[in-house]
């Protein structure tokens, strides 16, 4: 189970980093990771459009702090 949590946290790292310098990103499949983070109400997924987008601008401020801070 912990290994699960942390293949899963390593995965949503991977998604977030496609924040750094962009504001939505295009999806192929909905995957553990992405539906983690939308449980959590941190993205959002327009599936009209095959996109993830951060439920607000605040959440991608966020992103791209906790990106900046980790990969010092």
């Amino acid at each position: 189970m912990e290994d699960e949590n942390n293949d899963l946290f390593k995965n949503v790292f991977k998604l977030f980093e496609n924040f750094k310098n962009r504001d939505e990103i295009a999806y192929r499949k909905i995957t553990e990771e992405i539906v983690w983070a939308v449980k959590k109400n941190i993205l959002f997924i327009n599936v009209e459009e095959g996109i993830l987008k951060p439920q607000s601008k605040l959440d991608l401020l966020a992103i791209r702090e906790i990106l900046k801070e980790i990969l010092q």
